[in-house]
Formats: C-alpha cells, structure tokens, sequence
C-alpha cells in the first residue's frame, strides 16, 4: 500500500477464514500515528457477518519536514475471541510506504529588479525555507560591492519555529561620492548551514 503526505489514502480488507462461535475483535495500530493513520482502531467480527470483507482506510498524515518517504507497519494483533481457535491468532502485519510532499530549499524573492541609489534608496527581498528543519538553519548574506549597497542583515537564522516566515532584507544604496554612472552589484548568498 502506499499513501502520500499530502493526505491521500489507501484500503485494505480484513476476513475470518472460517465461521467463528464467538466474536472476534482484531486491534489495529498504526506502527507511527505522525505517519499514516486509520480510520477505525479494530474490527469486530460475529459469527453472522465473518465472510464479509471489513475494509480498513490508511491516511498519510502530513508534516513540513523533508524527511523522505518512510515504511511502516498497520499491526493487526493481540486478537481476541471467547473462540480459542481465533482467540490470540497471530494475525499479519500490513506494510504501508508514505510518500514524503516535503522538499528542503531556500526560497529568495525576488532575485531580480532590485534597485538602489547613492542617495540612500533602499530595496527589499525575502527569504524563507521551504520545507521545517530539524535544527536551526543559518544563511550568510554578502554585497559584493559593499560600495554600492549594504544589507540590513549579514546573517539570517531559521528555527523549527519560524521556517516558514519570511525575513526581509533590506538593502541601502551607498554614495562613494564618484561619477561612475549606474552600478550593478549582487547580493551573494553563503552555503547555508545546519545540524
């Protein structure tokens, strides 16, 4: 079975080989509830209704972290029925991959069409990861003509917390008191790093 994080489902169905005397209540637990969920924790069967496929719903569940698809186990176990042919039946387990929706980035916008003057016109742009870090993210910010334009921030921290609220930058024009005409320059962004 496979399921994604962006909350798609996918079935599977449960029946008793042969007619029980007694009730028969199976559990069901998803081995990792952040993961995948079902949508009933067990299935009772009566000795009127055993031959009747009972069908059980798997979830993805979705998350913000780029922590790649993942395997996991839907157990049906610890059976129980005043029948002991059924009653303790080891029953197997159900194998569900979950797709991960989640990709690590870091999103500038925009990163054209700035513009800035010598007499100190500013210009902004933001930054936001695109996906929830484990630890704290850090990204170094550099003019290369520090001249031209400086940055209201050399350094930007993104948390656990906060990844996914944009910070602004703001960027000053610079006056070096030089009829050089219009000069283009960059913001340079470091290598982000992180635990």
């Amino acid at each position: 079975l496979a399921v994604s994080e962006s909350g798609t489902t996918a079935t599977f169905s449960v029946v008793l080989n042969t007619e029980p005397t007694h009730n028969v209540n199976i559990p069901i637990v998803s081995g990792d509830t952040a993961k995948a969920v079902v949508d009933d924790n067990s299935l009772r069967f009566k000795p009127s209704n055993w031959d009747t496929p009972q069908v059980v719903t798997v979830t993805g569940v979705d998350n913000n972290i780029d922590d790649g698809d993942t395997t996991l186990d839907i157990s049906l176990g610890d059976v129980n029925s005043n029948d002991s042919n059924y009653d303790d039946l080891e029953v197997d387990s159900v194998e569900v991959t979950v797709t991960d929706d989640d990709i690590a980035g870091i999103e500038i916008s925009p990163t054209t069409g700035l513009v800035t003057t010598e007499a100190g016109g500013q210009d902004t742009f933001t930054v936001v990861l695109t996906s929830q870090p484990l630890n704290n993210v850090t990204l170094g910010l550099s003019s290369s003509d520090s001249s031209e334009g400086s940055l209201s921030s050399t350094s930007l921290v993104f948390t656990a917390a906060n990844w996914n609220s944009p910070k602004t930058v703001t960027i000053t024009g610079q006056n070096d008191d030089i009829d050089d005409g219009d000069k283009a320059y960059s913001i340079i962004t470091a290598q982000s790093t992180s635990a």
